[in-house]
């Protein structure tokens, strides 16, 4: 998806059931390498499928739309 700011996360946090490949955006991967960062991770298949799925940050988007 293009587009490098905030309004890409909620659509693709409304694919997150979708059966295709990933969906991301500039914004989203720069959030989740900064994130395997922090945490000391390694970017891999596995934690990036988590992140697009919207798993490790859907229930921030709640707070932020509030």
């Amino acid at each position: 998806m293009l587009g490098t700011g905030m309004p890409t996360l909620q659509p693709i946090l409304d694919c997150q059931h979708w059966e295709g490949p990933p969906v991301t955006s500039c914004m989203l991967s720069l959030a989740w390498r900064t994130m395997l960062y922090i945490d000391g991770k390694e970017p891999n298949a596995e934690n990036m499928l988590t992140w697009s799925n919207g798993l490790e940050w859907q229930d921030r988007m709640k707070i932020i739309s509030c």
